[in-house]
């Protein structure tokens, strides 16, 4: 389907041809604002809902509590969805304006809606043609590169499914339109009027300005978005070719091979990795400091953080993950063996594999110092953690076992001499998954 004639009507079995593009999925879950984008989208997907069974059909409406009308808004959702029988899920949510009203608006609602899809659900978003436009001129403002100028995709990966945006096809006079015809009812959020956010002023100044010297101003724009996703896309392919060859079994990559490339093909190896386990393309600057910091000596462990990101290298290789929460590396725990214990911080629960200990242990943290019975020789702490591929960050969270103030086990890794215990350590999100 390509992008609507000015003269062209929406209609629903249009929407059907682009829905069917969507991968298999047991629910189709539309993101319920209230406007009028989200209501056309609503009474198209309930005209063609027959025809999509036995998927489910669903909406969740997000109430961000920033408007004096945020529940008559909900209200509003909540009876255009019982009159078609339409199960609504309604969750509230608090912003913080940690990156701007709009930015944190969005996260916050992502995040909510993130929490309850369902494996394979397709989240659907009413983006249209505008928005397209729209989002092009915004990311050429911020000095984004191919991935930003290609816009807003069709569809991608979100949370544990996917999320289509099925009407970035349609002008938002074309659903504007199909509304007044169908005399469907919608909310007008006033702050869409407010030019002091940076959507809003491309919206009401620039794109009108643009239109009266170039009337298909936002259908060049969508379809420059859409010539560049292209462009992206088989650039995405070729890099993941170079990107296999660059990674080991558990998704680190591997610094050998990623250093033999010229530098600005690092660069795109290392977007594509982070982007390949869910975090996003750091920006440029960023990415290129991380790389500077590569040129460091081996003995060196440079590390760098991003949003949730965390980067670091490890012997040779570079490992990402989720930054963790505060550890409290003085914590001390006495522990009989008879009942699981719950280890601080997110790291998880220990459990005995062989029942009660003869006598209590104490589970804590390094402390420098520790040397553990091995094969006959005491071995310093530091040098069984490297022997034991263990970077040096995640060191202070291995839970260590003493009896009467010696060391006889390292979480599940290695036992002393002296000690005949098993130990089952059964990591929680305080230890990264890499």
């Amino acid at each position: 389907m390509g992008v609507l004639k000015r003269d062209d009507a929406f209609n629903p079995q249009q929407l059907l041809q682009v829905i069917k593009k969507a991968p298999p999925t047991g629910r189709f879950l539309l993101a319920l604002s209230g406007g009028v984008d989200s209501i056309v989208l609503l009474d198209a997907m309930v005209a063609i809902r027959k025809s999509l069974l036995p998927v489910r059909f669903a909406a969740v409406h997000v109430n961000h509590q920033l408007h004096p009308r945020a529940e008559a808004w909900t209200d509003h959702c909540r009876q255009a969805c019982e009159s078609h029988n339409i199960e609504l899920s309604v969750l509230t949510v608090e912003v913080e304006n940690g990156d701007g009203p709009e930015a944190s608006a969005r996260q916050a609602r992502y995040d909510a809606i993130a929490a309850i899809m369902e494996p394979g659900d397709v989240l659907l978003s009413a983006h249209h043609l505008d928005d397209q436009a729209e989002t092009l001129l915004l990311n050429l403002m911020r000095g984004s590169g191919l991935r930003g100028l290609a816009g807003m995709p069709l569809l991608r990966p979100f949370a544990d499914g996917w999320l289509m945006r099925p009407l970035l096809d349609c002008s938002r006079q074309q659903l504007l339109d199909y509304a007044n015809n169908r005399m469907l009812e919608w909310i007008d959020d006033p702050s869409n009027l407010d030019e002091s956010l940076d959507r809003n002023f491309v919206r009401h100044s620039v794109i009108p300005l643009l239109q009266n010297r170039w009337p298909a101003a936002s259908g060049s724009l969508a379809t420059s978005a859409g010539l560049l996703q292209e462009s992206d896309e088989l650039l995405g392919i070729q890099i993941e070719d170079e990107l296999a060859a660059c990674v080991d079994e558990r998704a680190c990559l591997l610094l050998p091979v990623l250093l033999e490339h010229e530098e600005k093909m690092q660069a795109l190896l290392v977007r594509k990795w982070c982007e390949s386990r869910g975090f996003g393309s750091p920006p440029r600057a960023r990415l290129y400091e991380l790389l500077k910091q590569l040129e460091s000596p081996a003995d060196r462990q440079p590390a760098f953080t991003w949003n949730s990101l965390f980067i670091a290298r490890h012997a040779d290789r570079l490992i990402a993950h989720q930054l963790l929460p505060e550890h409290d590396s003085n914590w001390r725990s006495s522990w009989k063996g008879g009942e699981p214990l719950q280890l601080p911080g997110n790291l998880g629960v220990l459990h005995s594999a062989g029942g009660q200990f003869n006598m209590p242990l104490e589970v804590g943290f390094r402390r420098g110092g520790e040397r553990l019975l091995q094969g006959g020789m005491h071995r310093d702490l530091k040098a069984l953690f490297h022997m034991n591929d263990v970077p040096a960050w995640l060191r202070e969270r291995v839970p260590l076992l003493f009896r009467e103030g010696e060391l006889i086990a390292i979480a599940d890794m290695l036992i002393s001499d002296t000690a005949d215990i098993k130990i089952d350590w059964r990591r929680g999100k305080g230890w990264p998954n890499y």
